[in-house]
């Protein structure tokens, strides 16, 4: 199997909220949708504890799932890192702008891409992957000159992945028709 594009990338913000009876209820707002990803990028790990008798190994035991994600954009708005980084945002231009202050909280996210695959039949499928729970680190803008040589710069977002208050970590699915693929991935980022 091959990865041989990446078409879309998507997050949607939740809230969380707290039942009282020992449950939580995630309050998904509404996903966007974007063709603007260069890479998508994460890394799952969960630590083991294993228990060792008699020279074999007995018992082993895994925390939590948990990772990072790194996400690389050709254009990321103003708008849209004030909604993940849960920044301060009034709008584009004169009298408006993204205020970044030190007591800023990360917002909750769902992430997910849909990647395009070439199987070991030689056949096309498209692969939706998403985490249930990111938080993104804050947005650094690097700029550098024009020279003599062309390159494009990009915008990179960097985070942790966690298990939501269900315990879900991420999702996968797989489908022969590039529609149902991203009909899938509307839902998981609550797409209407």
């Amino acid at each position: 199997m091959a990865y041989v594009g990446l078409p879309y990338y998507g997050y949607c913000t939740y809230t969380e909220t707290d039942n009282g009876d020992g449950t939580v209820t995630e309050n998904l707002g509404t996903g966007k949708l974007t063709r603007s990803v260069i890479k998508f990028a994460p890394s799952a790990e969960s630590n083991a504890v294993e228990l060792w008798a008699g020279d074999l190994k007995e018992q082993d035991e895994y925390d939590n799932p948990g990772g990072t994600i790194s996400i690389d954009r050709s254009y990321i708005s103003l708008e849209e890192e004030a909604a993940m980084g849960g920044h301060k945002f009034t709008k584009e231009g004169a009298e408006g702008g993204m205020v970044h202050n030190a007591d800023d909280t990360p917002a909750l996210l769902r992430v997910a891409a849909m990647a395009k695959l070439k199987k070991p039949d030689r056949k096309v499928a498209y692969r939706v992957v998403g985490y249930y729970r990111a938080t993104m680190a804050p947005i650094a803008d690097e700029m550098s000159t024009r020279s003599a040589q062309k390159a494009f710069g990009q915008q990179n977002m960097t985070g942790t992945l966690g298990t939501n208050a269900k315990g879900d970590f991420s999702y996968k699915n797989e489908y022969p028709d590039f529609a149902a693929a991203l009909a899938d991935m509307k839902k998981f980022l609550n797409i209407t």
